[in-house]
């Protein structure tokens, strides 16, 4: 089972992930000019709108595991095999 913080850092990660992904995709917005003379504005909105919502699905599920950390810190997730509250902390054998 993952740590608390693992569990952080995976969301921080993840929504940092989104956050450049949808950056390079404003990257592609400032040649888009070019591409409409071109000819090319098809191809550019496709690969903008596919940058654009892997973006956001990572920033989306970054956010849905930082949720379920801050819920598994407080002790509020319950354990699907056993049914007990996590507490948040995890029990490696030492």
């Amino acid at each position: 089972m993952l740590d608390v913080e693992d569990m952080r850092e995976k969301a921080s990660a993840l929504m940092v992930a989104g956050w450049v992904t949808c950056l390079f995709n404003a990257l592609l917005l400032f040649f888009l000019p070019s591409a409409v003379r071109l000819g090319h504005h098809v191809s550019f909105l496709v690969v903008m709108s596919v940058l654009l919502a892997f973006g956001f699905g990572l920033m989306i599920s970054g956010y849905i595991v930082r949720r379920k950390c801050a819920r598994l810190g407080r002790g509020m997730l319950r354990s699907p095999a056993t049914g007990v509250i996590c507490s948040g902390t995890s029990a490696r054998p030492g």
